[in-house]
């Protein structure tokens, strides 16, 4: 019976898509091609990542629809923080469950 970690590693390595920079950076780490998770998602299949690291947000709009073809497992991260703040407070906030991530259909979560 193949584990989560034999899915997420290739001869004990793994390469995990993060698409939730976003969240923490702002728009400013994207252009208005990589903006989309559709690219994201097309980046991770095309490249043959192990997993892909998606806030709940996104998860929730973008992962069922559009991971056509992607093997990777989705890994929900539970926290986030956001440089956009005017007091640039850079608390990180709880913004997702593990039970709101199994519902996702995620079969690992990120802190």
């Amino acid at each position: 019976m193949s584990t989560l970690l034999d899915r997420l590693t290739v001869h004990g390595k793994c390469v995990l898509m993060n698409y939730d920079d976003g969240l923490a950076e702002g728009p400013l780490v994207f252009n208005e091609v990589s903006v989309h998770p559709s690219f994201a998602l097309k980046v991770a299949a095309e490249g043959g990542c192990q997993g892909i690291v998606l806030h709940k947000g996104f998860a929730e709009r973008f992962y069922h629809n559009l991971a056509e073809g992607l093997q990777a497992p989705l890994i929900v991260r539970l926290n986030g923080r956001t440089v956009l703040r005017k007091d640039h407070d850079l608390h990180v906030t709880q913004i997702a469950s593990v039970e709101e991530a199994v519902h996702l259909g995620a079969e690992a979560v990120a802190t």
